[in-house]
């Protein structure tokens, strides 16, 4: 019974998110969306779970404007460390590796050279 009353409230949730109202999605939403359109085909599971826990996953579905799906992949992606801790490692590690040749610079004195010379190429034209 209490599942088929938050469905309708989602549903409702959705319908006021899509006419921007105060059901609008927040940022937990856009998230999940955004990462879901790149997504590959998904693939469907079950899983068994209390009611209690259920009825809890679909209210704060309901709060944020979002799926019960979309609620459980940004729960898992949250838990997983989404995106993975060490991909982001190695990502500073690359960079770092990419910068350590260039030495000490001063930033504002980089931007300055680069703005002037920009401005300078825009006055022959």
């Amino acid at each position: 019974m209490a599942r088929a009353s938050s469905r309708r409230r989602r549903g409702a949730a959705r319908a006021e998110s899509k006419a921007g109202g105060a059901g609008s999605p927040d940022s937990f939403s856009v998230i999940a969306r955004s990462y879901n359109i790149g997504m590959s085909k998904a693939v469907k599971v079950m899983v068994s779970m209390p009611d209690e826990l259920l009825e809890r996953i679909d209210r704060a579905a309901d709060e944020r404007g979002t799926s019960r799906s979309a609620f459980l992949q940004e729960a898992a992606r949250r838990e997983l460390g989404w995106p993975d801790p060490a991909a982001i490692d190695a990502a500073l590690e690359r960079g770092r590796a990419a910068l350590a040749g260039t030495g000490s610079f001063e930033a504002a004195e980089l931007i300055r050279t680069e703005r002037e010379a920009r401005d300078a190429r825009d006055r022959r034209r």
